[in-house]
């Protein structure tokens, strides 16, 4: 496929992924607007954005950014993200990475507030038998600072959350949000998916109450999620 064509699709794809999640991730910050989404253009050092201050469900090829992996702008509007290195170290971390995922959907949230480990309970969390971990103030002395908040802002950071993320899909940060990875744009949107499904699913068990089976004990093979399930979902709208 020409490069531009691919670039094209790609572009699409980052596009409707935004629309999907806009439907099926609450956030705790909905309406607004807040989280980002990016992808990799194959076979270059260049990534495309979607920036925080447009709608998931409003973005359009003209309000993409497009940056090289040395934060320098290529190409898009001139909107401010702030937290670019969660999705630049994370490219230079792991050359498999093709799309990256930030985000402040609400139950996945709310575990990494309350430092609660994933359990593995249902077919959503198969993805994430290597763990999901937490970014937080052990990790970062100024996570949580004046200077700081909870935002990754600095390179160091994102080189933090990238290593400690390790090989895992996800990793979540205390008190804000999951930054989710992707082989392909359609994993990382449908990871985020299964992220908050496990993460809302978890929370409800330890409020019914009961034993909670892992789900590893049944025999079931770790899997991610496919494009083609992307595929029917986005067909279902």
């Amino acid at each position: 496929m020409p490069a531009e064509a691919k670039r094209k699709e790609i572009m699409d794809k980052l596009i409707q992924s935004c629309n999907i999640l806009y439907r099926e991730v609450p956030s705790v910050h909905n309406p607004n607007p807040m989280g980002h989404f990016s992808a990799r253009v194959p076979g270059t050092d260049e990534i495309m954005i979607k920036p925080r201050d447009i709608g998931w469900n409003k973005v359009t090829p003209d309000d993409v950014i497009t940056y090289d992996l040395n934060y320098r702008k290529i190409a898009g509007p001139d909107l401010e993200i702030v937290e670019l290195p969660v999705h630049v170290e994370m490219y230079r971390h792991r050359e498999d990475a093709m799309a990256v995922v930030h985000t402040h959907q609400t139950y996945a949230t709310l575990m990494g507030t309350l430092g609660l480990k994933l359990e593995l309970l249902d077919p959503s969390t198969l993805a994430f038998t290597r763990g999901v971990p937490l970014y937080d103030e052990v990790d970062d002395p100024t996570y949580f600072s004046k200077e700081i908040g909870t935002l990754i802002r600095e390179p160091r950071q994102g080189q933090i959350a990238a290593r400690k993320m390790g090989d895992s899909n996800a990793i979540i940060l205390k008190a804000h949000g999951p930054i989710v990875y992707g082989k392909s744009v359609e994993e990382a949107c449908m990871l985020t998916i299964a992220l908050e499904d496990a993460a809302k699913a978890q929370i409800i068990a330890a409020m019914v109450g009961g034993r909670r089976q892992p789900i590893e004990e049944l025999g079931i093979a770790p899997r991610a999620p496919s494009a083609n399930l992307w595929r029917a979902l986005l067909n279902s709208y």
